[in-house]
């Protein structure tokens, strides 16, 4: 046999092998791709979302957490959102200062941008804790609120009704953002 004819069928040979590796490879040691689920695919492109701002009372100070959800439009639904969050993170976190049993009854947004939260009487019923807690509590529930949402200010209901207090120590009877405006006030006054 000739040199080139020997040449030849080495290169066949070659071939003919470099083909059953790729057969055996493409068959047997290649993973199989997943199906694409086209739902999934759709809902990760065409979902936005937004991280919200739980503010928790904690001790006597207020903490935070984030929290991402997808995007939620309606200013009331984000507000059940916030709150429903606010309400189970304290709970998980066991920070005492919530009572027990508390639930949010209903949500209005007024056309000037107030939210009235109305919670059961459970929140005043079951309160048991001092004016620093009270305080926490009120700070942490505004807070909360006003950093998701687009309101002007906040209104906190009991049992359908504009509450006096909570615990007896702070009137909760106007809108809170003058509450904490006086209280900035005060500070502003001290530091001077």
């Amino acid at each position: 046999m000739s040199r080139t004819k020997k040449t030849i069928l080495a290169m066949i040979l070659l071939f003919l092998i470099g083909v059953g590796i790729g057969v055996v490879y493409y068959y047997m040691v290649r993973e199989e791709p997943q199906p694409v689920n086209t739902a999934q695919q759709k809902s990760g492109i065409l979902t936005n979302y937004i991280y919200l701002k739980i503010f928790y009372p904690m001790g006597g100070r207020v903490e935070l957490v984030e929290k991402r959800i997808p995007e939620i439009m309606s200013q009331i639904r984000l507000a059940e959102r916030v709150l429903k969050e606010y309400l189970d993170t304290a709970q998980e976190l066991n920070t005492g200062v919530i009572p027990e049993g508390v639930r949010v009854e209903d949500l209005y947004l007024s056309s000037d941008g107030i939210l009235y939260v109305d919670f059961n009487r459970a929140i005043e019923r079951n309160f048991k804790g001092d004016i620093v807690d009270e305080y926490i509590l009120i700070k942490s529930l505004y807070e909360s609120i006003v950093s998701n949402l687009d309101v002007q200010d906040v209104v906190v209901l009991i049992d359908h009704k504009e509450a006096e207090t909570i615990g007896g120590h702070f009137l909760i009877n106007k809108p809170l953002k003058r509450f904490f405006s006086e209280e900035q006030l005060i500070i502003e006054e001290a530091a001077q």
